[in-house]
């Protein structure tokens, strides 16, 4: 594995720990600047999955012999939806930045305990995005790391703000937001350990991959209209998601 590999998994390690220094910080809520954010990163998750993923899993098998059909890849684009389906009734939504925060009658006058289910939860969904991150060159990592670090920022605000509602105590909060930070690079490593020169195994971690994309991507994107009223700024930054995402494309961070 090569430098770039290992700085790819500091940027993500990284990604999770700004979101969380921003609410520690002084942010208390999840305001509309931080939706917009949030629109933001679901819309470049969604364009890049499109741009990137989706073309990247269903014409090669990295560099060996096919070992699939375009229905079997699909098939498995189709189980990471719903693993992801099944998994947002562990993690309470917080992958796609949405949580029923406590009211202050339901609270006890003491630190609660970490809710390790959902915690578990999103530890397992961020290690599952993980797992193909070893088998792809420099300029699909790029794209790649960038979606999931720009994802992971509000997503970590969203956590330390409900982990904070809920009255953890410091020490807690901080081992929640370190079990999420290492579970993406933990989860390439894993990847890389499982099958290190499997193109077949790899194709089917990129389609499990594509699939949890577009489960988060576009529960972030109807989450942000539920209201069904037109909104410039988020058209805006939903816009600005995809020009981001297909001029990662253009520039050459997909193979060709």
């Amino acid at each position: 594995m090569t430098l770039s590999f290992y700085f790819s998994l500091l940027i993500l390690f990284g990604g999770v720990l700004a979101g969380a220094a921003l609410v520690l910080w002084g942010l208390k809520t999840f305001g509309s600047t931080a939706r917009l954010l949030l629109a933001f990163s679901g819309s470049f998750l969604f364009s890049t999955t499109i741009f990137v993923w989706l073309p990247e899993v269903f014409s090669s098998d990295h560099g060996h012999a096919t070992q699939w059909t375009g229905i079997e890849i699909g098939a498995w684009v189709m189980v990471g939806f719903l693993l992801q389906y099944l998994l947002d009734f562990a993690t309470k939504g917080l992958e796609h930045g949405h949580v029923h925060m406590p009211s202050d009658h339901s609270l006890g006058a003491h630190h609660a305990q970490l809710p390790l289910g959902a915690l578990l939860g999103l530890v397992l969904h961020s290690l599952l995005e993980g797992l193909p991150l070893a088998a792809l060159d420099t300029h699909s990592r790029t794209a790649f790391v960038s979606a999931i670090a720009l994802h992971n920022l509000p997503v970590s605000m969203v956590l330390v703000l409900w982990f904070t509602s809920l009255r953890l105590s410091l020490k807690k909060i901080a081992l929640g937001v370190v079990l999420f930070a290492l579970a993406t690079p933990v989860g390439a490593l894993l990847g890389q350990w499982i099958a290190p020169n499997e193109g077949g195994v790899h194709t089917v971690f990129i389609a499990l991959v594509a699939g949890i994309f577009l489960h988060v991507s576009t529960t972030i994107l109807f989450e942000n209209q539920k209201d069904h009223r037109f909104n410039a700024e988020k058209l805006a930054v939903v816009m600005g998601g995809a020009a981001l995402a297909w001029a990662v494309a253009l520039s050459g961070s997909i193979p060709h």
